[in-house]
């Protein structure tokens, strides 16, 4: 959700009109589980110098915890964490 937002921000989208794309869905909770796995996500990939943005790191742990894929223009970030399910797609110019 942060990482919509901020995007949708940079683009000046309204906080009221990303609320309001938001509504329909489930948000789900940041949970411990979500805790550990990003903290070995983000050590696996500094160590191995594939470092990605700390909010992928932690769309990545949810998207492991919870068994559901990324939907992603970022392909090239979530491909580096092993296990996680990737769906691209593109942004209209």
């Amino acid at each position: 959700m942060f990482e919509f937002a901020r995007g949708a921000y940079h683009r000046g989208v309204t906080e009221t009109v990303i609320r309001q794309f938001f509504s329909p869905y489930i948000i789900l909770p940041c949970t411990e589980g979500h805790v550990w796995k990003a903290a070995r996500i983000d050590a696996d990939l500094s160590l191995s110098g594939q470092i990605i943005g700390s909010a992928d790191v932690w769309i990545a742990a949810a998207a492991l915890e919870t068994g559901l894929p990324v939907l992603t223009v970022n392909i090239a970030h979530f491909s580096r964490v092993p296990g996680v399910k990737v769906i691209g797609y593109a942004v209209l110019p």
